[in-house]
């Protein structure tokens, strides 16, 4: 289902006006590769049954608000921006959650942003090039008891994460950051943690199908994103390998967390792992061919 067939569903209760500024709205994604594939995404997003659909009806009529207000802009994603913001906590994590697997998890991350989150209790000397702490991850002498009392994941934003078993060691940080899609990260030291599904909490706290709404919440141009196909869901997504420009491997998201002294919740059952260093910068998206392959 597309969004324009979404829109004029009767069960939804779009009006006419909604209709057409998120007609309008929709339209203009035709004269750009990568934001053909964020149309697609929202077409795909309308289709599946991974998002609570009450909460993208409010967003969209958000978003033909901001539209009807505004002048139209030749970037269409400065309108998703606009109605995110209008809202930003009814529209977090707005996926439905996924049914446990026991899955272990894997959550990569560079050691610089590691040391500056999550190491701040742990008493350790930062210096430029962070020899201490890198040694002390290969030496496996810092663990994820050094976490203790840090928060895993930024506030009001997503914690994606992927399951350690669809990832064969060893990789690479270049090839581990590739498959991840992680094109924000360009050099620096890469650690990754791995932690179990049951530090979560169940329900709605636990892991969440991955939406359109969690892809856009630091900007919709900033993401690249790929909607898995209809149909189906909830189910988990996939990342985008930049080496490929095809699906990698699954993913999720969660609501970040405290992470405590807890033997069965906390740091615990817990592993903190050096991966390597960025040798390069991450291949530049081809949107034609991500577009074809996904």
């Amino acid at each position: 289902m597309s969004l324009l067939a979404y829109i004029r569903d009767p069960s939804h209760n779009f009006s006419a006006t909604e209709q057409r500024y998120l007609s309008q709205w929709y339209g203009q994604f035709a004269s750009d590769p990568a934001w053909l594939l964020i149309q697609r995404n929202v077409d795909r997003e309308c289709a599946r049954n991974d998002i609570y659909h009450p909460t993208y009806i409010h967003y969209l009529r958000q978003l033909s608000r901001c539209y009807r207000i505004a002048s139209p802009a030749p970037d269409p994603t400065s309108f998703m921006d606009k109605a995110c913001k209008l809202a930003p906590s009814a529209y977090r994590l707005a996926g439905h959650p996924l049914p446990s697997t026991g899955e272990r998890l894997i959550r990569c991350m560079r050691v610089d942003s590691l040391m500056k989150h999550n190491l701040y209790e742990a008493a350790i000397p930062i210096t430029d090039d962070m020899p201490e702490v890198i040694q002390k991850l290969k030496n496996r002498t810092l663990n994820a008891a050094a976490l203790v009392g840090s928060t895993l994941g930024e506030s009001g934003y997503p914690v994606w994460v992927s399951p350690e078993r669809d990832i064969r060691p060893p990789l690479s940080a270049d090839h581990l950051r590739d498959l991840l899609g992680l094109q924000h990260i360009q050099h620096g030291h890469m650690a990754k943690l791995i932690y179990p599904e049951s530090v979560l909490a169940s329900g709605t706290a636990g892991l969440r199908a991955p939406t359109i709404l969690d892809a856009i919440a630091k900007g919709a141009r900033n993401w690249v994103f790929a909607k898995r196909v209809h149909p189906g869901g909830p189910s988990w997504g996939h990342t985008i390998d930049l080496s490929s420009q095809r699906t990698g491997v699954r993913e999720a998201v969660h609501f970040p967390f405290d992470i405590t002294s807890s033997s069965v919740s906390g740091a615990s059952p817990m592993s903190l792992d050096y991966v390597g260093l960025i040798s390069r910068t991450p291949y530049a998206v081809n949107f034609v061919q991500l577009f074809n392959n996904t």
